[in-house]
């Protein structure tokens, strides 16, 4: 499902009505998300809606994402020339409050501030206007739908819907796409109209939870090289989605750093202030990525000791941190200085990035 996108030439018709609401169709229980609502939207709208930059940044691949709403923000966006704030999900906030003073806003409805009754929510709202105004019968779609990697997004809140659905009557939810079929919209009616009715997911089967325990027993194991394995896993997998290929198929899941012990909530650990290279941040990188290196150095059965040299690669101005954060964490190595290449680091995305090496003999040629 893809929220919305800007038109290239089309003439907007002449205001109209405001779609009516989704209506509560009656006979119809309280469906559950789990089992009734998820799977739609997995079969309907996460094709759009389930990465980082989706449209309006609205992730429907979890329900926190329906909960934390949409944001008028693009997530990649050439034309910056400032730093923008990461909004991953499950990681940069926690809770609907935290999205809200982030700048998202609501899909689903919610309590007004000033008192007024709720409306039905921009989600419902774009699942009608796709019910009263359908695809053309026409093929191809009037230039009209635009479906352009750099289109112009519309991010309408609710307050702005009226002049969007008199602009854009086509651009009802999914967009582009055939609608919802009648028991899909009956389900997504009922739903929305009950007030979006959320529980916590059932639990695993003993097997997936087996396993679970099994993997967090191994990756957690305490030695110097465990350690350092588990650190290389994470950071070629945690993009990645898993399945335990032994086991029917089911559940997929993430490989993620928590703050807390297995067995316990997970707390997860996210990236030392990410976007942000302000000087108290780049020291805490900095402080981050020496930790790394004395782990890894002792998963290598090695020391700071027997370092003979030390390059940095950044086009921050760390002259301020090096003594305390790098130089005396590196004890004796500190002797041999460091070389600072001044430019950005070889792995991509990073601010800071120091490799190490133990050289018994450097001979350069010509």
């Amino acid at each position: 499902m893809a929220l919305l996108v800007l038109a290239a030439c089309a003439e907007p018709p002449a205001k109209g009505p405001a779609p009516p609401a989704l209506v509560r169709p009656p006979g119809i229980a309280t469906p559950d998300y789990w089992r009734d609502v998820k799977p739609i939207l997995d079969r309907r709208c996460v094709v759009c809606h389930g990465c980082y930059d989706a449209p309006c940044q609205l992730n429907l691949s979890a329900y926190e994402g329906l909960a934390r709403g949409a944001h008028k923000k693009r997530v990649y966006d050439t034309t910056r020339l400032r730093l923008a704030e990461p909004t991953r999900l499950f990681e940069d906030a926690t809770t609907v409050a935290q999205w809200r003073g982030k700048g998202f806003y609501p899909v689903l409805s919610e309590p007004t501030t000033s008192g007024a009754p709720p409306g039905p929510g921009v989600l419902a709202r774009m699942l009608a206007l796709k019910r009263q105004h359908p695809l053309p019968a026409t093929s191809p779609l009037p230039d009209s739908f635009d479906f352009a990697l750099d289109r112009k997004q519309q991010c309408p809140a609710e307050s702005e819907f009226d002049d969007f659905a008199a602009r854009f009557p086509l651009w009802g939810m999914p967009y582009g796409l055939p609608g919802l079929s009648d028991d899909e919209q009956a389900t997504l009616a009922a739903w929305l109209a009950d007030g979006a009715p959320y529980r916590e997911p059932p639990p695993r089967a003993p097997a997936y939870e087996a396993q679970v325990r099994e993997w967090e027993r191994f990756l957690n194991e305490g030695s110097p090289k465990h350690r350092l394995m588990s650190r290389y896993l994470y950071e070629h997998l945690y993009l990645a989605d898993l399945y335990f290929d032994d086991l029917p198929a089911g559940p997929w899941f993430r490989l993620v750093r928590s703050r807390t012990a297995p067995g316990e909530p997970i707390a997860e650990a996210t990236s030392v202030r990410p976007g942000d290279n302000s000087p108290g941040a780049l020291r805490e990188k900095t402080r981050d990525v020496v930790a790394t290196l004395g782990q890894r150095l002792g998963g290598l059965g090695a020391a700071w000791e027997q370092v003979t040299a030390m390059g940095l690669y950044t086009v921050h101005d760390l002259f301020p941190v090096l003594r305390d954060e790098v130089l005396a964490q590196a004890g004796p190595a500190a002797l041999n200085g460091i070389t600072w290449y001044c430019g950005q680091p070889p792995v991509q995305g990073g601010a800071i990035e120091i490799d190490l090496r133990a050289i018994r003999h450097d001979v350069h040629l010509g």
